[in-house]
């Protein structure tokens, strides 16, 4: 009687933590994201200023953000 061979999967845990910090990441960066619209909005509106440059504001902000992190990334910048 011939026996079939299991394939037995190793999980490498390297990857696994690479995998779990990603999503971890996104979620931080999505609800931190959503937490600074809704609170310019909501100063905007108690302010009774014009919502559209609260939110121009805050694209700035996100702007400064986008071009520190790509710098980070040219010179090769790990971490502390």
């Amino acid at each position: 009687m011939k026996r079939e061979r299991e394939e037995i999967t190793l999980i490498n845990p390297k990857e696994e933590e690479e995998t779990a910090t990603r999503k971890l990441r996104a979620s931080a960066e999505s609800s931190a994201s959503s937490s600074s619209i809704s609170t310019s909005v909501f100063g905007a509106v108690l302010g009774k200023a014009p919502v559209l440059k609260s939110q121009l504001g805050l694209f700035g902000g996100w702007l400064a953000m986008a071009i520190t992190y790509g710098l980070t990334k040219l010179i090769g910048s790990s971490g502390l």
